[in-house]
């Protein structure tokens, strides 16, 4: 389990931080009034819970071998290739956006 905050239930993983491999903890919870699973709504849980492992996401080095890994040539021609994906992802949001608004204003003037 990745240790996110309100990942799994709120007030879960911020208990676990600081942990170390093989500790035991006792979690207290409080399961909020609109959680999922309705018996648990509104009410205190408590979980003993034994850490097994503890590991660290780690970012690679941004370099050449980084980008042959990805396919490109080079480190300058990944970095073209992501900033061209994300250029075409915000202009294809855009448009949409742009769409939706047109539809929107379109249904609203249209009389059944």
């Amino acid at each position: 389990m990745e240790a996110k905050p309100n990942s799994f239930i709120p007030g879960f993983a911020e208990q676990l931080l600081g942990t170390k491999t093989g500790e035991k903890r006792t979690i207290t919870v409080d399961f909020p009034a609109d959680f999922v699973t309705t018996q648990l709504a509104g009410k205190k849980g408590t979980y003993e819970v034994e850490v097994l492992e503890v590991k660290e996401k780690v970012l690679p080095a941004l370099d050449e071998e980084l980008a042959k890994a990805y396919g490109a040539e080079s480190l300058e021609k990944l970095k073209a290739g992501v900033r061209r994906d994300l250029e075409n992802e915000l202009k294809f949001k855009q448009e949409r956006t742009i769409r939706n608004e047109l539809v929107r204003a379109l249904l609203g003037r249209v009389n059944f």
